[in-house]
């Protein structure tokens, strides 16, 4: 069927979009609506996508609802990316779930890889026996299907026996401990969740910062943080039809950091499987298998929709990840300031240490809250224009680090001035963020970092310049918007203003980047409090 699909598709369109290559046509049918609908998805690479118009899309629709006449069509298009490296990782996915004895036997020098805008090509270089193994169908065809479901290029597989080499040079090692392949080695595996039949992973994970682009099958591992379970209504349920599914459904959401980079991993489990993920808390170690997509509201965000996840031990050591810039020994902008307790401590005695013992969150920890002005809300597109933290040592804040920004693209529109009261006129002479940003990443070191809806508006900035600049930037993070959730379920409103309001914290210059750090501070230390009375 696909041979035909293709042959009329291109006939169709007289071959105008040689750019897209066929992934998948599947019938879909919905019980509740009694409906059908033939979901057709193309292959097309992140440069080709930035260049496909909205008139060539329709075109593609238009053409495919022609070619199904009477049956109600979809088409989506799954952007792709290839270079190098993401080859490689994939063709060492494949041989990690069908062959690992090859898996074990590769190096640099038996597997070259070349990608253009139109092939890849990959080489394998093998003794006789392994080059035999590989000679089978059984193992060429579902490994071209497999690159064939995950790029749009053409795929060109060369196999060249080397009959003279010598056993002396032939050393099988694991691929794991090589700083180009981006794979992580893990033990202990404890299955937590599975869908449809997935019993165990035997996948290796990949580096989270080579996941670049969406993939249909995708395998990474790491620290959790930010975990939630929280329900959500059900928009297709009907009280009169029990097929329709519960009122209320279930979320699962958490992040994970491999120490190369950070990525969110969700899943929407039945009421019988929410279960296995209450197995799940923040520190616990992980891999997920999934899919990557991008977020709909940020293209440039990709998380995991989880197929399956299962506790594991990870070896930090197998990781060689080294294309991060280093940071400097000293502040070269901007420096931290000694801190003196002011008009931002709380009203109450909350955590004066003749008044009570610091929770067991804060006590003996190093926290470092922080807080963005932005010209807008787009983390993809907008620019910081004042960045503040605080570092938080054994419950008490020691020191603060507060800065204007120059954005270099955009002006600072008016209602963000009125909002925050920060001018183009008084930023039009401080430094980039190019400048200051490594200075911040120095203070933050590798403390874990806290902020009011950190994991869903701060951290995305930061990550982002800190990508484009080359500086590693994967610290665990609390987000207290969604610890304040979680402990106090009473509240309608959660914004920073309302709480501080209502926990007696002093907030004078709400919107104002160091007053929310310090009312972010307290707020942390109530829910510490909340923490160790719900122990």
């Amino acid at each position: 069927m696909a041979v035909k699909f293709v042959e009329e598709f291109e006939r169709l369109t007289d071959g105008q979009f040689p750019m897209l290559k066929l992934h998948s046509a599947d019938y879909k049918f919905d019980q509740n609506s009694n409906t059908s609908t033939l979901e057709v998805k193309f292959i097309i690479s992140a440069y080709e996508l930035k260049l496909f118009t909205e008139d060539q899309k329709q075109k593609v629709e238009s053409v495919v609802q022609k070619m199904f006449n009477g049956v109600e069509t979809k088409v989506s298009f799954i952007r792709t990316f290839a270079d190098e490296m993401v080859v490689k990782n994939k063709v060492l996915e494949f041989l990690n779930s069908r062959n690992a004895f090859i898996l074990n036997s590769i190096t640099a020098e038996n597997l070259k890889i070349d990608v253009d805008e139109n092939t890849i090509k990959i080489e394998f270089i093998f003794d006789t026996p392994i080059y035999l193994m590989l000679s089978n169908n059984q193992f060429l065809e579902p490994f071209k299907d497999f690159l064939n479901m995950n790029f749009n290029q053409e795929i060109e597989i060369i196999l060249t026996e080397k009959k003279d080499m010598q056993v002396s040079e032939y050393t099988p090692r694991l691929i794991q401990t090589s700083d180009d392949i981006g794979l992580i080695k893990i033990s202990g595996l404890s299955m937590v969740y599975g869908r449809r039949g997935i019993k165990t992973i035997s996948e290796m994970p990949s580096y989270i910062a080579n996941i670049k682009d969406p993939s249909q099958n995708c395998t990474v591992c790491g620290k959790v943080s930010e975990f939630i379970i929280k329900e959500y209504k059900n928009k297709k349920y009907d009280s009169n039809d029990p097929k329709s599914g519960p009122e209320m459904k279930k979320l699962v959401s958490f992040n994970i950091s491999d120490t190369t980079g950070r990525i969110g991993c969700v899943a929407f489990p039945d009421e019988k499987d929410v279960v296995c993920f209450q197995l799940i808390k923040d520190g616990d170690e992980v891999i997920v298998k999934g899919k990557t997509q991008q977020d709909w509201k940020n293209p440039e965000i990709l998380s995991v929709s989880i197929d399956a996840v299962a506790r594991c031990k990870i070896d930090y050591s197998s990781i060689k990840y080294k294309t991060f810039k280093d940071l400097p020994l000293e502040y070269s902008c901007v420096s931290p300031e000694p801190y003196e307790d002011g008009p931002f401590s709380v009203a109450t005695t909350l955590l004066e240490p003749q008044s009570m013992e610091v929770p067991t969150l804060l006590k003996d920890k190093t926290y470092v809250v922080f807080d963005l002005e932005t010209t807008g809300v787009d983390a993809a597109k907008d620019e910081i224009i004042e960045i503040a933290a605080c570092k938080m040592v054994n419950g008490l804040v020691t020191e603060t680090f507060q800065t204007l920004v120059r954005p270099t693209e955009k002006r600072i529109p008016r209602e963000v001035e009125e909002l925050t009261h920060i001018t183009n006129e008084m930023v039009q002479y401080c430094q980039p963020i190019s400048k200051i940003l490594p200075d911040f990443l120095l203070f933050c070191g590798d403390n874990i970092l806290v902020g009011h809806n950190i994991a869903g508006f701060d951290y995305l900035f930061i990550e982002r310049y800190a990508r484009a600049l080359k500086y590693k930037f994967n610290n665990e993070t609390i987000d207290t918007l969604i610890k304040a959730k979680e402990l106090l379920p009473n509240r309608k409103v959660y914004k920073l203003t309302d709480i501080s309001a209502d926990y007696g914290i002093s907030h004078k210059d709400a919107h104002r980047a160091l007053s929310d750090v310090l009312a972010t501070a307290e707020l942390l230390k109530i829910l510490a409090v909340e923490m160790d009375k719900r122990k």
